[in-house]
C-alpha cells in the first residue's frame, strides 16, 4: 500500500505527537509530505507536483496539523502561526507553514482515498465548520469514537472543571452522524517506555502526575491531609517555565522544555509503586492510562469512557478507586506488593499486546484496506480488542453518479 501522509514535523510535551511519524512509516510505503519534511522549494511547488514525482498513492492521510488549520476560505494564518510558536518546538519557516496550509484545494480534489487521523487532539473546542470539513472530505476519521466521548448531557459533573464553560458538542454530533467513516483510535506506547523495575525497589509509593483536573486536585487533598508524599512530577524548573509563558516567552516551543518536562514526567513515574490519575470530568481516555502501566507502575484511577473496553479490569490489570479511598488504599497496597507486581505485569501485557505502537499501525492498516476494498463500516473496542465493522460501505465521497 503506497502512501502520502500530510504532516508537520513538530514537538509537543505529548509523546504521541512525535511517535505519529514512526506510527505511519508502518503502515506501508510511505512518502511525507509537508514543514519540516521536504524543503520549502517542494511546498512551494505544491501537492500536485510532489504526487506527480513520487506517486500515485492509493491512499492520501492528513493529520490535524493540514486538516485542521486551514480550511477553504478560512486563512486566519496569523492566529495559527502564534499557535505553532507558543506551543511547538520546529526547525522551518514559518512560510512553510502557510504553504503547506495552501494545498487544501489541491488536496480536496486528489482522487485519492482520503483518511484524517486525530489521536493526540482536543475534541471538545472543534469547530462545526470543520466537523462539516472532514464529513465532505474523508472517506475515514480515526479519533474518538462514542464509546470514548460522550456528550456534554452525558457528563453530569463537567461543570466542576474550571474549563467546563469552553466545551462544545460538535464532535458527538459529527461522530454520531457519521459512524460509519469513524475509525476508533487510542492513544499508543512505544517500546522504549517499558519498564520492568519491580516495585520492590522503587523508592516513593504516590505519584499524581500532569494537569490540575477536579479529581486528581481532590487527590492530593486526601494525601496531604493523611500526610502522604506524593511525587508530582514538578521540578523546581516548573514554576519558571509557567512564568516564562506567561510572559510571552514560549518556553515550550524549546525543545530543551520539552525534553525538560517529558523526564521530570517519566522519571517520577518509575521511581513510584502507585499513580492515580483521571481524564477530567470529560472522562477522556488520556495517555497516562497509557502510559503509567507501561512504566511498571500501578494504575489506579478514575476510570475513563471506554475503561472496560480497552482491556482495563478492576483488580486485574488496574485499580478503580475514588479520591477520598486513596490513603488506606494505599496501606492495603503496601501490604501485599508480590499481588500488586502481578496487576501490573497485567497492565504491561495488555499495553504490549493492545496498544503499542506496532498494534495500533495493523488497526489503522487493516481500516484503511478494508475502506479500499469498500467495506469498512466503523469499528470498536471490546475488552481490549479492536474490532472492524465490515460491510458494502456507503456512497464514495464526491460520488457524481447522480449529477445528471
Amino acid at each position: 500500500m503506497k502512501v502520502l501522509v500530510l504532516d508537520a514535523n513538530v514537538s509537543y510535551m505529548n509523546p504521541t505527537r512525535v511517535l505519529m511519524a514512526p506510527l505511519l512509516s508502518l503502515l506501508g510505503d510511505v512518502r511525507f509530505f509537508g514543514p519540516g519534511y521536504v524543503s520549502s522549494n517542494e511546498l512551494k511547488n505544491g501537492l500536485n507536483t510532489f504526487i506527480s514525482k513520487y506517486g500515485p498513492f492509493d491512499v492520501a492521510i492528513s493529520t490535524e496539523h493540514f486538516s485542521m488549520f486551514h480550511i477553504k476560505d478560512d486563512p486566519a494564518y496569523e492566529s495559527f502561526i502564534k499557535h505553532y510558536k507558543n506551543s511547538f518546538f520546529y526547525q522551518f519557516n514559518d512560510s512553510d507553514l502557510v504553504h503547506f496550509w495552501n494545498q487544501t484545494k489541491e488536496f480536496m480534489n486528489l482522487d485519492v482515498y482520503k483518511v484524517a487521523l486525530f489521536i493526540a487532539f482536543d475534541f471538545q473546542q472543534i469547530t462545526k465548520v470543520r466537523t462539516d470539513y472532514l464529513k465532505e472530505n474523508f472517506h475515514i476519521v480515526g479519533g474518538l469514537s462514542r464509546q470514548f466521548w460522550k456528550s456534554t448531557d452525558q457528563l453530569k459533573n463537567l461543570h466542576l472543571e474550571k474549563f467546563s464553560n469552553t466545551i462544545n458538542n460538535n464532535w458527538f454530533e459529527f461522530i454520531s452522524s457519521s459512524h460509519e467513516k469513524i475509525l476508533p483510535i487510542l492513544h499508543f506506547i512505544s517500546p522504549n517506555e517499558f519498564d520492568f523495575t519491580p516495585i520492590h525497589f522503587r523508592k516513593k509509593n504516590w505519584s499524581v502526575l500532569g494537569a490540575n483536573y477536579f479529581t486528581r486536585k481532590k487527590a492530593m487533598k486526601e494525601f496531604a491531609r493523611s500526610k502522604i508524599e506524593v511525587n508530582t512530577g514538578k521540578s523546581k524548573w516548573y514554576n519558571i517555565i509557567r512564568i516564562a509563558s506567561r510572559l510571552g516567552l514560549r518556553p515550550y516551543s524549546k525543545q530543551v522544555t520539552i525534553d525538560h518536562l517529558q523526564k521530570s514526567f517519566f522519571s517520577a513515574l518509575k521511581q513510584t509503586k502507585f499513580s492515580y490519575t483521571c481524564g477530567s470530568k470529560l472522562y477522556f481516555p488520556i495517555r497516562k492510562y497509557f502510559e503509567i502501566p507501561t512504566a511498571g507502575t500501578l494504575l489506579v484511577c478514575e476510570p475513563c469512557n471506554g475503561f472496560e473496553s480497552m482491556g482495563f479490569i478492576d483488580g486485574e490489570n488496574s485499580i478503580i478507586s475514588d479520591p477520598e479511598r486513596l490513603p488506606s488504599l494505599g496501606n492495603e497496597l503496601l501490604n501485599d506488593l508480590d499481588h500488586i507486581q502481578e496487576i501490573i505485569l497485567a497492565g504491561q501485557k495488555l499495553m504490549f499486546e493492545k496498544h503499542s505502537i506496532y498494534a495500533r499501525a495493523e488497526q489503522i492498516r487493516k481500516s484503511i484496506e478494508a475502506g479500499l476494498k469498500g467495506h469498512f463500516k466503523g469499528a470498536k473496542w471490546e475488552r481490549g480488542n479492536f474490532f472492524l465493522k465490515e460491510g458494502k460501505s456507503a456512497t464514495p465521497l464526491n460520488d457524481k453518479s447522480d449529477s445528471s
